[in-house]
């Protein structure tokens, strides 16, 4: 799982799940890129990508991602490659 770091930080909110920083992120205008922390439940939303390092406490994708934590962690993963 990545966790995308670096510039283009648009907002941090704390949120129950994957599915609604997912949510967030499509009704926050400018969000391209979200990460969600599984351990401090913090959704960070970014109009950029900067850097992307693996680390098993996140989940991240796109805007578009599927609000299915299974289908996006596939999507997400073949976007980065």
């Amino acid at each position: 799982m990545l966790n995308r770091t670096g510039f283009g930080l648009i907002s941090s909110a704390s949120k129950d799940s994957v599915d609604e920083c997912v949510s967030l992120c499509a009704a926050t205008a400018g969000c391209e890129l979200w990460s969600f922390n599984l351990v401090s439940f913090e959704c960070d939303l970014r109009f950029a990508e900067g850097e992307s390092a693996q680390d098993a406490h996140f989940v991240s994708g796109p805007r578009n991602c599927p609000t299915t934590r299974s289908t996006c962690d596939s999507q997400k993963l073949s976007e980065t490659r």
